[in-house]
């Protein structure tokens, strides 16, 4: 169903300017967020996978910012990926990048990763304990010791507090995410570009589960701290207040 609705948003995109202010400020957060993984791992960067790629509106950033890397764009949307490989013909980068037409549980890359991403779809991967710990497998085994796992996500403390622009509750008033964490469902909707049920990321339960993987939560702030941290001032405040960053980091090996 999500690779159904992606392909027909891939197939009619809304106009560049609708939400034209939100999208500039994401990728303001998502350039910083890859600056900083990038320092972090000491500009060792040889293979970065971008999971949930969509049309690969991060492949620009990974090019300019790890210029000596592979990426690897994974997605369940065939008509998302047709568009990422028509950007990096128009932008003569078709050398330094492969498609994989797959789901991000079932991630095979052929190197250890240095940095895998994911921005804004965990939420379709916490529909339930089995679906998500698929994900974490893939993710420590598609990693290097000491490689990171980063990107944005639903900050669930905003969801349940109530007041997020695009969502709707429905029957579940997602009381209790300690006790039930998993498949907790809302609705969300961008006009043009998101209309589908979304699942909480409640992250001190995914934190947890994380560890078993070898994978340790080492940030995870909200928009527009991680925004102000970098001396920049929020833009679009009310609607970064939804988001939150994060970075988990592999076990590194023993000795390093």
């Amino acid at each position: 169903m999500i690779a159904a609705h992606y392909d027909a948003v891939a197939l009619r995109p809304p106009p560049r300017v609708a939400h034209q202010h939100r999208r500039q400020e994401h990728n303001t957060v998502k350039r910083l967020l890859l600056q900083q993984s990038v320092v972090m791992l000491q500009g060792n960067v040889k293979l970065v996978a971008d999971l949930a790629c969509g049309k690969g509106g991060d492949l620009n950033k990974v090019a300019e910012l790890c210029p000596y890397s592979l990426y690897v764009g994974v997605d369940v949307s065939g008509e998302s990926l047709a568009e990422l490989e028509r950007r990096a013909l128009r932008d003569k980068l078709t050398d330094r990048i492969v498609c994989v037409h797959s789901c991000a549980t079932e991630l095979v890359l052929p190197t250890p990763a240095d940095l895998i991403t994911m921005n804004f779809a965990l939420h379709y991967l916490t529909s339930s304990a089995v679906q998500f710990e698929a994900l974490l497998g893939a993710v420590s085994a598609g990693l290097r010791p000491g490689g990171l796992f980063v990107g944005c996500c639903v900050d669930w403390r905003q969801v349940v507090r109530g007041g997020c622009e695009g969502v709707t509750l429905g029957s579940d008033d997602l009381q209790g995410l300690y006790d039930r964490p998993w498949g907790r469902r809302y609705r969300y909707v961008l006009p043009g570009c998101v209309d589908a049920d979304e699942f909480v990321v409640h992250m001190p339960t995914v934190a947890a589960l994380a560890r078993r993987h070898g994978l340790d939560l080492v940030r995870f702030r909200g928009f527009n701290g991680f925004l102000r941290s970098h001396h920049h001032t929020p833009r679009c405040a009310s609607v970064n207040a939804m988001y939150a960053v994060f970075v988990f980091q592999r076990t590194p090996a023993p000795g390093t």
